[in-house]
């Protein structure tokens, strides 16, 4: 049964450097394409309707999001010095 698994995986595709290949290619046609929101008149079930209220209005752009995340890691990395 082993040995049909590590067949399966080179045969079918499902080495490391395969698997690769093909998140690249697709990553590649998404990048290539622009994006297109389809316009539609599909509500949310009633229960759900309301769920936007939970959110912030927007969500943070990138700039503020790398901000928040570097001020995280700064103060991860100050408890682990303190710690040591």
């Amino acid at each position: 049964m082993a040995q049909a698994a590590r067949q399966t995986i080179a045969i079918g595709g499902f080495t490391t450097a395969a698997m690769t290949e093909s998140y690249l290619r697709v990553m590649e046609q998404v990048v290539a394409q622009p994006f297109r929101r389809p316009v539609t008149g599909i509500l949310p079930p009633e229960d759900l309707q309301g769920w936007r209220s939970w959110l912030p209005p927007e969500p943070p752009g990138p700039t503020l999001a790398i901000k928040r995340l570097s001020k995280r890691v700064e103060l991860t990395l100050k408890g682990l010095v303190s710690h040591a």
